[in-house]
């Protein structure tokens, strides 16, 4: 590898990790402004029930994603970060896809067509993008 690549590579690693840093900071932010609308969107998804441990992931994981994605910004643990993200994101995209599919399943709409609020912090998007 020359030089002049691994210069290439480590910069767009560096910018890889500080975009993904703030789009967590920025998403967890907008979870964590408004808890109350991010549980009622927790509570859609129907995967637990009982209220103290979904006010407790309400009230958290927001903060948790601000604080990873700050960590990815000042490249402090960042494996560690970056792992603990993927444990996030793994389980909630299985749950929307889940919820997707009921969805499609309930309202007999064509699964390219299923818009909803995923808790992200973006709104409703379709459950395809």
């Amino acid at each position: 590898m020359t030089p002049r690549f691994r210069l290439a590579l480590d910069l767009a690693t560096v910018l890889a990790r500080w975009f993904l840093g703030i789009v967590f900071i920025y998403m967890g932010l907008e979870k964590a402004m408004d808890p109350v609308t991010f549980l009622k969107l927790v509570r859609q998804y129907e995967f637990l029930k009982n209220p103290l441990i979904l006010n407790t992931i309400a009230s958290t994981l927001p903060w948790f994603e601000v604080f990873c994605g700050l960590m990815l910004l000042a490249g402090v643990a960042v494996r560690g970060a970056a792992m603990n993200l993927i444990a996030m994101l793994v389980p909630f995209s299985l749950l929307v896809l889940r919820r997707a599919l009921a969805i499609a399943a309930t309202q007999g709409t064509p699964f390219c067509a299923i818009k909803f609020d995923c808790g992200c912090g973006n709104g409703e998007v379709l459950a395809t993008s």
